[in-house]
């Protein structure tokens, strides 16, 4: 129904808004967000105490559900970014041939393996990540050579992109502790 309603207002000629169906989903979630401004503006227009009181007491759960249904939103699109950047991370998957090798030491070797997945081990909360860029930089050699940054909360990641926009790790991944992250301006060159 939703796809034919959508189709529809896609083609309608006499000038209404023209809807998508994720226009159509995500129009009860941006409901929902609306009843905290709605129940404040009757709040302002309410005398009667008694009332007053059972508005204030509904805006402050519309509102803390409200930031819940945020954070669960935002956590979720994080962990959809993480797996994606992980999916793409050729170091961080084992090969088919660890199975042979036993029980025991494939779940060592899984302890070892770069999951970014995985809770950050010193506070147990999840990873996300913060900022992925092209680097330059000069190897031992001297030799310039292009790379991907990835900073993630914990970790920092140097990594090569390869044909089939997958990255291979060029450096040993290195925790970060707290650092100040800041958008650096690119130079302007003039010819």
């Amino acid at each position: 129904w939703a796809q034919r309603v959508s189709q529809r207002n896609y083609n309608s000629e006499d000038g209404a808004v023209d809807l998508q169906l994720g226009s159509l989903l995500t129009m009860p979630l941006q409901r929902v967000m609306k009843y905290g401004l709605l129940l404040q503006e009757i709040l302002r227009h309410t005398e009667d105490g008694e009332e007053r009181l059972a508005l204030e007491s509904m805006i402050s759960h519309v509102t803390s559900f409200c930031n819940e249904l945020n954070s669960t939103y935002r956590a979720k699109c994080d962990q959809a970014e993480l797996r994606g950047v992980a999916d793409r991370i050729e170091d961080a998957k084992l090969p088919d041939w660890i199975d042979g090798l036993g029980d025991e030491t494939a779940t060592v070797l899984e302890s070892y393996r770069l999951n970014l997945m995985r809770p950050m081990p010193h506070n147990g909360q999840l990873r996300r990540r913060i900022s992925e860029g092209d680097v330059r930089f000069k190897d031992e050699k001297g030799k310039w050579n292009d790379a991907k940054c990835l900073l993630f909360t914990d970790l920092l990641l140097l990594a090569k992109s390869s044909k089939r926009n997958s990255l291979r790790l060029l450096r040993p991944r290195a925790a970060s502790g707290p650092a100040c992250v800041a958008q650096a301006e690119r130079p302007k060159y003039t010819a």
